[in-house]
């Protein structure tokens, strides 16, 4: 887990933040209580998000029948910009953790430093695809690593189970619709799986991301994802020409990587999660 954090917010660094780095090793200088987001297997908390018609964004009956073109959700990816959070809101918000206070029994929950600008991140709609991994990645963190909640454990574990609910349907959608969003599609297992979640635990799903690893040991992003997402970066530069080149040269940058870090690791955390619910059951196999 601790790779999938790190890898978010690289990013970040090209600021030249002079304590980011500082920040983030003392959100791990303790990592007994990330423990506690490894939740007990669980089936059926979902249920009640999944069939309700309450949703998080207005594209849901149609990612639910998967009838949303991939190309529309390509773009939902590529313009997180419009949706609750953000990339760079999510990762200030994560090393912002850092300003609680440590936990003395991570058996107490405690509230967290008041924070409004997260807060609303956090708990606002609408959310699609990276925007809902990165809302459920900064609860996530408050809740098991620092053992405290935004508004009450309660209401911050229904949240839990609404955005979980709500990537559960976006990754049926991407398997239904041919895999074509593999790193979101990690990216969705990783998380909900580490709360236990087991509807995430599917053997096909689990087959289907090991087939993506190359001899290296290492996976890309499907191909015609990354065409069709610079495509989509390069019609938002317009006549800019050095917005486009720099898009252009983006794109051959993508297609030419054969080794996607962010998306090996996260396929490295969604394998170990398989291997867990295969010991944990193994023997009512």
């Amino acid at each position: 887990m601790f790779y999938l954090i790190t890898l978010m917010l690289y990013i970040n660094f090209i600021d030249d933040w002079s304590d980011f780095g500082f920040r983030i090793r003392k959100l791990f200088q303790n990592d007994i209580p990330f423990i506690h987001t490894i939740g007990n297997f669980n089936r059926g908390r979902m249920v009640k998000w999944i069939l309700s018609n309450e949703t998080v964004n207005k594209f849901a009956q149609d990612i639910d029948k998967a009838i949303l073109p991939k190309e529309t959700f390509v773009n939902l990816i590529v313009y997180m910009q419009n949706f609750s959070i953000t990339m760079k809101d999510s990762d200030i918000c994560i090393s912002r953790i850092t300003y609680n206070s440590e936990v003395l029994d991570v058996n107490k929950f405690r509230p967290c430093r008041r924070d409004p600008h997260c807060e609303h991140c956090i708990r606002s709609d609408p959310s699609v695809a990276y925007s809902l991994s990165h809302r459920l990645l900064n609860l996530q963190l408050r809740l098991g690593l620092k053992r405290c909640y935004v508004k009450s454990v309660e209401e911050d574990e229904a949240l839990f189970d609404k955005l979980c609910a709500q990537m559960y349907r976006e990754t049926v959608y991407i398997a239904r619709r041919g895999f074509f969003a593999r790193d979101l599609f990690l990216e969705h297992i990783a998380l909900c799986a580490t709360a236990g979640y087991e509807e995430f635990y599917r053997r096909h799903w689990f087959q289907k991301a090991t087939n993506w690893l190359t001899k290296n040991g290492c996976m890309s992003e499907f191909r015609n994802f990354n065409i069709n997402r610079t495509k989509e970066l390069i019609k938002y530069a317009g006549n800019d020409r050095k917005m486009k080149e720099r898009f252009v040269r983006i794109k051959c940058e993508l297609l030419n990587i054969e080794c996607d870090e962010h998306a090996t690791d996260v396929l490295l955390i969604v394998l170990a999660h398989a291997i867990r619910h295969a010991a944990r059951f193994m023997n009512k196999v």
